[in-house]
């Protein structure tokens, strides 16, 4: 094991750009969870300024795709955690570490999570522009995530391999 000794400047930097968005999720989750529930509890007669005709019916899918949201962005919040604990092992100096591995394994199923939710988030809002005129909603499938999911769980492999080959090694030294 390597300890490092100099600082990476890209790494302190990237470290607080993680913390910004993690803080940026954390502050999404309780805006987006406040308008999901005010989405659940206002009365139709409320609704008038989201579309018109909007039920009560209508509001409530709305809501359940705000929550979607909030569970995305946990899930996202969860992610970043992982990656700071990455961080931390390449600031030391040794990222191949099986934890390293476990924690790539994570967050490519929090990713993997996150499609099924996106699924019911887009097939809610085409339903809802369909049936509720003057709204506007734009959600979209977004095929970056899979794709994101793909790219960790091989990276998870390749940190496991890594880290048997390291283990192999340093067995026959």
């Amino acid at each position: 094991m390597t300890q490092g000794t100099k600082r990476d400047g890209l790494l302190a930097t990237l470290r607080l750009f993680i913390k910004f968005l993690r803080g940026l999720s954390v502050i999404g989750m309780v805006l987006l969870g406040g308008i999901a529930i005010i989405f659940a509890v206002l009365p139709p007669s409320g609704l008038e300024d989201v579309g018109k005709d909007m039920t009560k019916l209508h509001a409530l899918a709305l809501s359940f795709m705000l929550i979607g949201a909030v569970a995305i962005l946990v899930m996202l919040f969860v992610a970043l955690g992982k990656l700071l604990e990455i961080v931390a092992t390449v600031e030391e100096g040794d990222p191949f570490v099986p934890e390293n591995a476990e924690r790539l394994e994570r967050m490519a199923w929090l990713a993997t999570y996150t499609i099924p939710i996106m699924v019911v988030i887009v097939g809610l809002a085409v339903w809802l522009k369909g049936v509720v005129e003057g709204i506007e909603l734009d959600a979209q499938f977004d095929f970056g995530v899979v794709l994101l999911a793909l790219f960790l769980f091989v990276l998870a492999r390749v940190f496991r391999h890594g880290t048997e080959m390291r283990r192999d090694l340093e067995g026959t030294v």
